[in-house]
């Protein structure tokens, strides 16, 4: 007999459940745009370093799929698999799709919610911010598909998802152009010759040995 109360080994079987199949959907929907990649690369006379780690239009929507996972009724591929349900904290009712998009923004912390989970198996911390909670599924409270809501979630995952890749690019450029610049600096000739000329000479032994005196 189930109970009401989440279990702590199907939680994380859930939550990697739902990792892996995002995973691997994510994957497949990108081969096409790896393939073409490489034959653009291949073709190129002089390739642009990391050229191919750059995200297109097509990549960022894609990547922003994960953030939808739970859209439709508060529950994702995985959470129909086991049973388990996305619901308003507060009101009991499957939670909005507003709130399930927003509840998934911390899935880039992923390996801090999972061990917020072990704290509180209904509660990760994206429910905290969302007012969301994680349980059973309950075939008597259902309700309509918030078509509209649903819609609209895209573009807001899309632009997320763009931020946080804008971030993060653009901080590993300043992190990668100084590391650059650095070393040219350190293996400028002109510096590298300055730097020569400024040791002092090496010391000779000018005092005569036992066996000359």
């Amino acid at each position: 007999m189930r109970t009401n109360e989440l279990n702590l080994k199907n939680r994380l079987v859930s939550m990697l459940l739902d990792h892996a199949i995002m995973t691997i959907f994510i994957f497949l929907l990108e081969v096409p745009m790896m393939v073409i990649r490489i034959m653009s690369l291949a073709h190129s006379k002089v390739p642009l370093p990391g050229a191919f780690l750059r995200l297109s239009l097509y990549d960022i929507i894609v990547f922003s799929l994960f953030f939808n996972k739970d859209l439709f009724q508060g529950q994702s591929i995985g959470k129909r698999i086991l049973g388990f349900q996305v619901f308003n904290n507060k009101t009991g009712e499957p939670a909005a799709p507003l709130r399930c998009l927003v509840r998934n923004f911390t899935i880039l912390l992923w390996p801090v919610e999972v061990v917020a989970t072990f704290v509180n198996k209904e509660r990760r911390i994206g429910d905290y911010i969302a007012g969301t909670r994680l349980g059973y599924h309950d075939s008597g409270v259902e309700a309509r598909p918030k078509r509209i809501a649903m819609i609209a979630c895209f573009p807001v995952a899309v632009c997320f998802t763009y931020v946080v890749w804008f971030g993060l690019n653009h901080s590993s450029l300043i992190t990668s152009t100084g590391f650059t610049l650095a070393t040219r600096k350190a293996w400028n000739p002109t510096v590298a010759t300055a730097i020569i000329n400024a040791a002092p000479p090496a010391s000779t032994n000018t005092q005569p040995s036992i066996a000359a005196r």
